[in-house]
């Protein structure tokens, strides 16, 4: 997980929130006379996509639409904070920062590439999730520190684990992000191996460089500016496991 930063709340959602009083019960409801709008798919969805880079809030796979791949679209709107509660009496189905984009969290075996995006029962991120509320259990992407990296990853497994030594720095509880990685099943079976698929291109890339005559630092920056910033709008996926592998 990296941290997300968000535009203003779109006119669309206030508005909508004006107008449309929730009455703390029907969430259901609520949720799909706000999807039904017709301003729903550019206020919402296509802002959380730029916002995220096209990453999943969670794995950090790279998510899209359709866009002449083949298969369905590879994403959802998932309520950090679930849409059924009124805690606080506050209306989090409808709320602008409890919204973020999500992969399928392996669910649907008709996506683009279901070798690397289906899993199921092995679900993640907001399908394992469910609705369980993990407010401040589990790190909240708006919250996320830029730096230092929190995750470590391991190049031959594909497994994330804390950088405890990060943690401290920032003053981030290791608890915190170890739980943020249990509750997201961020270490399935799936997404550990498209991860060495990923850093198996950084490690040759890495080498290249190394061949043409840069030295191994060199060659990491040389590296981490290509991998690390975002192309026409969007990051690689796998944004923070490259990072914690470039050792950035």
């Amino acid at each position: 997980m990296k941290n997300i930063k968000k535009q203003d709340e779109p006119g669309f959602v206030a508005v909508f929130n004006d107008t449309n009083p929730y009455d703390g019960v029907s969430h259901r409801q609520h949720w799909d006379k706000f999807r039904s709008e017709s301003e729903y798919q550019a206020e919402v969805v296509d802002r959380l996509l730029v916002d995220q880079h096209y990453l999943c809030a969670y794995c950090e796979i790279d998510i899209y639409r359709r866009d002449g791949v083949g298969g369905i679209q590879d994403i959802g709107v998932e309520h950090f904070h679930p849409k059924s509660s009124f805690a606080n009496n506050i209306p989090w189905v409808t709320k602008w920062s409890n919204l973020f984009a999500v992969c399928l969290g392996g669910s649907n075996g008709a996506v683009h590439e279901p070798e690397v995006r289906y899993g199921a029962p092995d679900l993640t991120c907001d399908k394992k999730k469910e609705n369980k509320i993990l407010d401040g259990l589990i790190l909240f992407p708006l919250d996320i520190p830029l730096a230092p990296c929190l995750f470590t990853v391991s190049r031959t497994t594909g497994q994330l684990g804390v950088n405890e030594a990060a943690c401290a720095e920032s003053g981030v509880a290791v608890d915190l992000v170890d739980r943020t990685i249990v509750e997201l099943n961020l270490n399935s079976g799936r997404l550990k191996k498209a991860r060495v698929d990923t850093l198996k291109i950084i490690s040759d890339a890495l080498i290249a460089q190394v061949k043409v005559g840069k030295s191994a630092g060199e060659a990491r920056q040389i590296v981490a500016q290509a991998r690390l910033s975002p192309e026409d709008g969007r990051y690689f996926r796998f944004f923070t496991a490259a990072r914690a592998y470039l050792g950035m």
